[in-house]
């Protein structure tokens, strides 16, 4: 099964476009690093997954939203996301919102710390490629930080990347992954992923 990003609701662009540094830095975190493929990860995923939703429910935060957030990559101090309910077609190509969690504010484009780092990802499901469209940041309570459009190029991600498990998960949609995707409020799920990143 696979798992995949948390993705933010589309905030209003009214920053400039980011320049070649910023376009450097998201493309190789969202294209380039490598996940592997091991069984015993697997497991920890489908481990992790199942941990995030009972504790969720425990907690009561479990419920229905506009965000359906499904696992694909959990690393220490970060874990990657996809809104299942933020797919979409425009034409023959399918659009949806990615978003990586970190436990630790970053900075990575000087404009404020940010836990939330979302991409608006455009997949050509045919050709096997993808762009960026849209980035947007978010503070440790929601806030947000700033979101900007992105003039991303087509790129086609390698095997065993994260760009390529969200491919395969948006292009392929399937009803495990609607079963194992989490409906919960983003600032409450970092908690309980920071929780378990914590226990590691």
């Amino acid at each position: 099964m696979r798992f995949q990003q948390l993705a933010l609701l589309a905030i209003p662009q009214t920053s400039p476009v980011l320049g070649s540094s910023a376009s450097n830095a998201l493309a190789s975190a969202s294209h380039r690093r490598p996940l592997g493929g091991s069984l015993p990860r697997i497991m920890r995923l489908l481990v992790f997954c199942a941990s995030v939703v009972t504790a969720t429910m425990v907690s009561g935060a479990a419920h229905a939203r506009d965000s359906l957030y499904y696992l694909i990559s959990d690393e220490k101090n970060k874990s990657d996301w996809v809104d299942l309910l933020s797919i979409h077609s425009v034409g023959e190509y399918k659009r949806y919102w990615a978003t990586t969690i970190f436990d630790d504010p970053q900075d990575t484009f000087s404009k404020g710390p940010y836990v939330f780092l979302s991409t608006l990802i455009e997949e050509d499901c045919i050709q096997r490629r993808s762009h960026i469209i849209s980035i947007s940041a978010r503070a440790a309570d929601g806030s947000a930080v700033f979101s900007e459009p992105y003039a991303g190029e087509w790129t086609f991600s390698e095997p065993g990347t994260i760009g390529a498990e969200q491919m395969q998960a948006v292009c392929e949609e399937s009803a495990s992954e609607h079963a194992a995707a989490i409906s919960v409020d983003l600032v409450h799920l970092r908690e309980v992923v920071m929780s378990r990143h914590a226990k590691s």
